[in-house]
């Protein structure tokens, strides 16, 4: 039987080599990995960490999802994953990413919900009563603007991305430029970390 599989996963070679291809083909490539745990793998123990890597791109109206499972979290698995595209290649805060990332034609972004994660961590360590958690409290603020506009317009995403782009702009960068001033404003003010 693993004959068989291992037939069908050689046949499955050019399908996921147009995969891949079909996934840098648009303007944005988001990667993210979890942990998964495989019993009985040849070489591991059972209580040994292993990841599935996931990656969305494609164009926007054929988006493609690929999955690919590595015994590992390092940077070549991004790196073979980013390949050669050029574009925006949305990671969270993971360091695997920042070699390949950094080559020219690539623009690394960032993720909303990994700049919030500390912050919220914070305010709930401090308690939200404390008068120490008010930045950390402020913060959240800024970015539960920016998540109230995006849901309010996600609407217009499908049906007028136009108007999306138009409105999103609008309702999304003066909340952001306050960030941005309040964030060089505290810099100086707070430990790093």
């Amino acid at each position: 039987m693993s004959d068989w599989m291992i037939a069908v996963a050689q046949a499955c070679e050019p399908l996921m080599e147009a995969l891949h291809d079909k996934l840098h083909s648009g303007p944005k490539l988001q990667i993210d990995e979890t942990t998964v745990q495989v019993l009985k793998e040849p070489g591991r123990a059972n209580t040994t960490i292993s990841y599935l890597w996931v990656a969305r791109g494609g164009l926007p109206s054929e988006p493609v999802l690929v999955f690919r499972y590595e015994p590992s979290r390092g940077g070549y698995v991004a790196a073979a994953i980013i390949g050669d595209y050029q574009g925006y290649v949305q990671t969270d805060g993971y360091e695997a990413y920042d070699r390949p990332c950094s080559r020219p034609g690539i623009r690394h972004v960032g993720c909303w919900a990994h700049v919030r994660r500390p912050f919220k961590e914070a305010a709930d360590a401090l308690g939200k009563v404390s008068s120490r958690a008010g930045a950390a409290l402020q913060a959240l603020s800024f970015i539960a603007k920016l998540y109230r506009a995006e849901s309010e317009l996600s609407e217009y995403r499908a049906t007028d991305p136009e108007r999306f782009v138009a409105e999103r702009r609008a309702r999304v960068e003066p909340p952001l430029e306050q960030l941005h001033a309040w964030l060089h404003k505290k810099h100086g003010q707070v430990l790093p970390g």
